[in-house]
């Protein structure tokens, strides 16, 4: 049985436990007992420590707080029995890389409490050793990071939807119709939501019907919907009560019973069974769309079956949106049907006349056509063939073949369609004409003539123009003041054109005093983020029409900053060029607040490793110590009294027999004094940092693998913590390591620098070097972690770590700190 397999036989574990807990590093270190407790106990996160096979040595008392075990409760146990079964092989592969490696760093694991309830947390772990420096087990800093991961799934999902939300806005704003906001709807709504059916129905005042306008739906789904109602979706009817609008016009979005409330009761119960049955139903939700106490229509959503449950909020926020633009568009077809009325009492006011034989000579025409080509008497044109008037056309040349080849097909009843032309009046004006042209039949019903009639279209166009422009204005008005963020509407040279009530409870500033006005010299953005808009942002917005989530500091009238997460999008006109510019803004203050309790809680971490380091090193000294002055002294001394009882021994099998037994001392000795030096140099704690450099340089570097070494030492003989010189030593011993064995150096330089406030170490080879990542280690990883741990525990020191290196061209590594300890988060 491992530590990974439940049981409920509590002495079979409490036996396994007590085997185990002989070769646990507390065991071996008792004189630091109470310091290691304190520490262990008061830590503010939980820590396990476990064996080999996965049993729990020991727990401090946040096993209470953290999963309400009390420590009787969990030492001894299996670890299967607080870690969820999802995450049980991650587990045990971690375990065996603390026992490969040595380490497992930022785990993120599911645990379960002890009421059942599961938390999620974040482990980091280092490996424990017995004195033959094996790993036997593991320490465990646990971190409950259930509550952040909530917060940042929320932020999330909710930064998620109002980028839906505000895409969709600036979609819609360039949608001029009912019928194109209904498509793009209901694609967009199917898009998000994955659902089965999505729709849109428009109210019918006179009839109280809702009748389905649009929808979007997998085309097997809506097969099977038709055979089933006999009808087609598209333009069903389903008849509404007076209470049912009087209900409507007070919701926004709701989730539905099913198909029977979407339906209001019109289908049977058959019906709405067999449909359920058949298409595989899910949740139902009902959007109903009304502006200003006017219902509009709604918006069915179907979703299959184990579909996740849509958000109320986001809904209700998109019925917003879509009822203002369907209000708008719906007021704007209104205005354009009333425009086309009255342009057409205006053309026939208007419209130039001519006639013309069937030879192309003119016959009359009427004085409007005089006037629009700036003539005083129809004599001027009269009894002309229409090839003559070559100054009226900017074209002639080509116009002229043009209408000549145009009036042969009209007369053999080949062409029956207008023409546009570019033409020029006496007092040179240039404009565009329309014409068209039928034929006046004479008593017989015989062709006699060809009345052509000229529509001057420039003015029109200007006006159409116009029209949409002012279309395009009202449009975004309307759409941005529906939108729950705060937005802002500028021309190219950001004169503020409009903005919502949203603008006005970031900034504190009233839309009246802000429209007309250039929003970089209003004050509620910092001169900073003036800049990088006109630097970075609008050249940008000019490449590629948007820009997403860039982070700005809104300027509060009243002094007061809020954190945005700002979007901007470039308008276009009709001919697709750039008109105005629409800019909104998220209030990201609760997700700058999370990012900061994140960041403590690294820097927590990072702070609790340094200590553990130090801690280690501290044990690292002592252990060495105490095994240099019992340990190594006691056996020395019993080879000595060994080899004087040999000299007495008159058998010669005995003296064979402590022959063995001397050499066997002598290989004992060396090996626990090897042991000794991997865990503190005795020469650094005797003879200090620079005597501890410069033999293991001729020891290890030289004398082993023959490799030219050099170390200078310069500065003040100041003094040196003694945590800070055991770190530096083993960050040397790390990076010769690696210029050994990874940088293939045939030479290595080493210097020391050191005065009263600091001591800088420089290691340089001339191997075959390393490309650099971003965070300063080497890309290939080979080295990489060393290189990484002495970094961050550099940092905590107050110090600083300096990397040169390229391919081929040998590497520099410069390490600075403090003389004297100084940890961040001391």
């Amino acid at each position: 049985m491992t530590g990974f397999e439940k049981t409920n036989n509590k002495d079979k574990q409490q036996i396994h436990f007590h085997k185990s807990d002989a070769q646990t590093p507390e065991g071996t270190l008792k004189i630091s007992e109470e310091k290691y407790r304190l520490f262990f106990d008061t830590a503010a996160n939980l820590i396990l420590s476990v064996d080999a096979t996965g049993l729990i040595w020991d727990c401090n008392k946040r096993i209470k707080d953290t999963l309400d075990y009390e420590r009787s409760e969990i030492i001894g146990q299996s670890i299967a029995k607080i870690i969820h079964p999802d995450y049980m092989e991650q587990a045990k592969n971690c375990l065996s890389e603390i026992l490969s490696k040595g380490s497992a760093l930022q785990k993120e694991y599911r645990m379960v409490k002890k009421d059942g309830r599961i938390i999620d947390v974040e482990i980091n772990a280092n490996g424990l050793k017995n004195k033959e420096g094996k790993y036997v087990g593991g320490i465990c800093i646990i971190q409950d990071i259930t509550d952040r991961k909530e917060v940042k799934q929320i932020l999330q999902k909710r930064t998620e939807e109002l980028t839906i939300i505000n895409e969709m806005a600036m979609d819609l704003t360039i949608k001029s119709s009912r019928k194109d906001i209904c498509i793009l709807v209901c694609e967009k709504l199917k898009s998000i939501t994955g659902a089965m059916f999505t729709g849109i129905t428009i109210y019918d005042s006179k009839t109280s019907e809702l009748v389905v306008e649009q929808f979007s739906s997998n085309n097997s789904i809506i097969n099977k919907a038709q055979k089933i109602l006999g009808r087609k979706v598209k333009k069903l009817r389903i008849p509404l009560k007076p209470e049912n609008v009087e209900v409507m016009l007070k919701e926004k979005a709701k989730k539905l019973e099913g198909l029977d409330d979407l339906m209001f009761g019109t289908l049977q119960r058959i019906v709405i069974n067999t449909l359920t049955k058949v298409l595989q139903l899910g949740d139902v939700y009902g959007l109903v769309l009304h502006y200003g106490g006017e219902l509009l229509g709604t918006m069915p959503i179907v979703m299959p079956k184990n579909k996740p449950s849509l958000s109320i909020e986001m809904l209700k926020n998109f019925a917003n949106l879509v009822a203002a633009s369907l209000q708008r568009a719906k007021a704007e077809e209104e205005r354009i049907a009333a425009l086309q009325e009255k342009a057409a009492v205006v053309d026939v006011m208007s419209d130039g006349l001519l006639v013309l034989g069937l030879d192309g000579k003119i016959i009359s025409c009427n004085p409007s056509l005089l006037k629009m080509f700036s003539m005083r008497h129809s004599d001027e044109i009269v009894g002309k063939h229409f090839s003559e008037f070559k100054d009226s056309f900017i074209n002639p040349s080509q116009d002229i073949q043009r209408i000549s080849q145009l009036f042969m097909k009209f007369i053999t009843g080949s062409f029956q369609d207008s023409v546009e032309l570019e033409v020029r009046s006496k007092d040179n004006r240039e404009f565009t004409i329309s014409a068209s042209a039928s034929f006046l039949n004479d008593t017989n019903g015989d062709f006699m003539k060809v009345v052509v009639v000229l529509r001057d279209i420039m003015l029109e166009r200007q006006l159409l123009e116009m029209e949409k422009e002012a279309s395009a204005t009202r449009t975004a008005i309307e759409t941005i003041e529906g939108m729950i963020e705060s937005v802002l509407l500028t021309d190219l040279n950001g004169v503020i054109l409009q903005a919502n009530s949203e603008f006005e409870k970031y900034t504190g500033y009233k839309r009246q005093d802000v429209i007309g006005k250039v929003a970089s010299r209003l004050g509620f953005l910092n001169n900073d983020d003036c800049i990088r808009i006109e630097k970075e942002i609008v050249p940008k917005l000019i490449k590629k029409g948007f820009v997403r989530n860039v982070e700005m500091t809104v300027l509060r009238k009243d002094a007061k900053t809020i954190p945005i997460l700002m979007n901007v999008k470039l308008v276009k006109d009709a001919h697709g060029k750039p008109k105005s510019i629409i800019a909104t803004g998220t209030d990201i203050t609760e997700l700058k607040k999370a990012e900061k309790k994140l960041i403590e809680y690294q820097q927590q971490l990072q702070s609790m490793a340094s200590k553990l380091s130090l801690t280690e090193e501290s044990e690292r000294r002592r252990i060495a110590t105490e095994l240099h002055d019992r340990i190594v002294q006691s056996l020395v001394f019993t080879k000595m009294k060994l080899d004087k009882l040999k000299s007495t021994i008159v058998s010669e099998e005995s003296e064979n027999t402590l022959e063995v037994i001397s050499n066997m001392l002598d290989k004992v000795i060396e090996e626990t004094q090897n042991l000794t030096y991997d865990l503190g140099s005795p020469t650094l704690y005797e003879l200090g940092l620079e005597a501890a450099i410069e033999e293991w340089l001729s020891e290890e570097v030289e004398q082993k693998h023959k490799i030219s070494t050099s170390f200078k030492v310069s500065g003040d003989s100041g003094c040196l913590s003694e945590d800070i010189s055991g770190f530096l030593f083993r960050s040397v011993r790390e990076l010769l390591v690696n210029a050994i064995k990874h940088g293939k150096a045939k030479q290595i330089d080493v210097s020391l620098y050191k005065d009263k406030n600091k001591i800088k170490l420089c290691v340089e080879d001339d191997g075959v070097g390393f490309e650099l990542s971003k965070e300063g280690v080497p890309k290939d990883k080979k080295g990489g972690y060393g290189l990484f741990s002495i970094k961050e525990h550099l940092s905590h020191f107050g110090g600083t770590i300096n990397i040169k290196s390229t391919k081929r061209q040998g590497t520099s590594i410069i390490l600075e700190a403090p003389t004297k300890i100084k940890c961040s988060g001391r």
